[in-house]
């Protein structure tokens, strides 16, 4: 497994819409290859926010763009990626992790520790 930039995803891809990720370091990126082919990836912002007083930092990490090819899957690819992201957040001192869990993929983050927050409220615009 190796870390790219978001820009050499985009380059290898062919993504344009992250181009503000990109110029701005506000992504880590990682691909899993088997046999010289892409079979997972995970991308991991990085947001700015607001410090608290309990914890200074203001910086937390949204994993996005978590997958793994459908024949790849169950064989540890998705705990690998996931861990990936949290030596990364753990490197870069960030307050938490945030994600959007998918019914198939919630076991997997349970199974690292993530926790559903009932708190968490939004406004869609």
């Amino acid at each position: 497994m190796r870390r790219w930039t978001f820009g050499q995803l985009v380059a290898t891809w062919g993504f344009t819409s992250a181009r503000r990720q990109q110029e701005s370091a506000t992504s880590r990126s990682w691909l899993a290859e088997h046999d010289g082919i892409a079979v997972g990836v995970v991308t991991m912002l990085l947001l700015d926010l607001a410090p608290r007083p309990e914890d200074t930092s203001g910086v937390e990490g949204y994993i996005i763009n978590m997958y793994v090819a459908p024949a790849h899957r169950r064989h540890g690819l998705g705990r690998q990626l996931l861990a990936a992201c949290r030596r990364e957040a753990d490197e870069l001192g960030l307050r938490r992790l945030l994600l959007y869990a998918t019914p198939g993929g919630k076991s997997l983050y349970e199974g690292a520790g993530f926790k559903p927050n009932p708190n968490w409220m939004e406004l869609p615009l």
